[in-house]
């Protein structure tokens, strides 16, 4: 009978890709600055779960209509996604004070 009990979660199991934190700070800017971050395994993919976090899964990133908004919108979030990202990938705390 064993006395551990296994934990439940694992991020980062031995066989799975290594996850990181992609954050985006200073984007996302009305009055104040915002925050964008995705948990992802490459910066393709932190990038295109953050677009789908604000435009949805109906419009992906090759939609038209939505690129069109995009390019001219320094309001949305595919402006912000062109800059490089912060990556995190050892333990650290976040604090984003709101505003407006």
């Amino acid at each position: 009978m064993k006395n551990k009990t296994e934990p439940k979660i694992k991020l980062n199991p031995p066989s799975a890709p290594k996850l990181r934190l992609y954050v985006w700070e200073n984007v996302l800017t009305d009055y104040t600055d915002g925050v964008m971050f995705a948990l992802a395994e490459s910066v393709e993919q932190a990038r295109e779960l953050c677009y789908q976090a604000q435009w949805g899964k109906d419009h992906p990133p090759g939609d038209t209509y939505t690129q069109a908004i995009a390019a001219s919108d320094k309001y949305s979030c595919a402006y912000d996604l062109l800059k490089e990202p912060r990556i995190v990938e050892s333990a650290e705390g976040f604090a984003v004070w709101g505003g407006g």
